[in-house]
């Protein structure tokens, strides 16, 4: 059950602000089909770093999914990836590498239907494995995160639906079976963000890496034409000490990451240590899509 507690509370973070130059971005489509709502990583081979990413596309001939590709500082390579197996998304909001499964991912639209999911590189495609929903969805919830961690010998997972302005954001999780798409008892905690001040969704993505700090974007769309600002933070940690009672502790110091005007990020991706930083991906709406490779300090 969701704990009433946890929905009680409100998080608020403040910090200060870093900007991306508008130069920084690679603009990868130029079109709402191209939109990125979703990002995992694949991997880096070569040189070149590798992400599945996910469209909110709705009709029946629009793509679902692709394959982006960064190298250096060229720009973004962009290819389709046929969905098979029959069970056709509408709206895709995010996705995950499932850990320790190299060509295994979990998507979910905004309704809170879940698809696990198999990437044929070779082949371009993805194929749905199994379909299942989310628990404990609220009435009127539109889901816009969702993030897949191991807690000891136990799957652990993030999601969020997304909140809208005086209406805070909702973030859940659960220990997960993977075999059986099995929830256990769900908590959950109230997200309001103090950037973007109007227009915004709380949280746009989720991402929760190894150690368990808990990563999310906000996004302002006030409209299909913008004018869109972005957000990212660290909001806190859950403890994996315990796998099969995880609690979440918020953040008590500022950790605003990153600020953009201009671009609604509803996706971004953590990059592991010997890769280094992060990357955000937006959905400009009638502007199209890009994506900002943000490297790590060196120092």
């Amino acid at each position: 059950m969701i704990s009433a507690l946890f929905l009680s509370a409100f998080l608020f973070f403040n910090g200060q602000t870093i900007y991306a130059g508008f130069f920084d971005w690679f603009e990868v489509g130029k079109n709402r089909q191209a939109n990125i709502s979703g990002m995992a990583l694949i991997g880096q081979t070569g040189g070149q770093t590798s992400f599945v990413i996910v469209h909110d596309n709705k009709k029946k001939k629009q793509a679902r999914a692709a394959l982006l590709t960064i190298a250096d500082d060229k720009s973004p390579q962009f290819a389709a990836l046929d969905w098979t197996g029959g069970d056709i998304p509408v709206d895709l909001e995010a996705i995950t590498k499932i850990p320790d499964a190299p060509a295994g991912y979990m998507a979910i639209t905004s309704g809170g239907k879940v698809y696990q999911l198999e990437l044929d590189g070779a082949k371009k495609s993805l194929k749905v494995v199994k379909s299942f929903n989310l628990p404990s969805i609220p009435q009127n919830g539109n889901f816009e995160g969702f993030s897949l961690q191991r807690a000891g010998s136990s799957y652990f997972a993030v999601w969020a639906e997304r909140g809208e302005d005086a209406r805070p954001a909702t973030l859940f999780w659960s220990v997960f079976d993977l075999p059986t798409g099995a929830f256990s008892k769900v908590d959950s905690v109230a997200v309001k963000v103090p950037y973007p001040k109007t227009n915004v969704r709380h949280i746009s993505d989720v991402k929760v890496d190894t150690e368990g700090k808990v990563f999310i974007s906000s996004a302002a769309d006030p409209g299909n034409d913008g004018p869109f600002n972005s957000a990212v933070y660290r909001i806190g940690a859950f403890d994996f000490s315990k796998s099969t009672a995880i609690a979440f502790k918020a953040e008590t110091a500022a950790n605003q990451l990153f600020t953009v005007e201009n671009r609604k990020i509803e996706a971004f991706e953590l990059l592991p240590e010997a890769i280094g930083g992060m990357v955000y991906g937006t959905d400009d709406e009638n502007l199209g899509s890009a994506i900002y490779f943000s490297k790590p300090n060196k120092k």
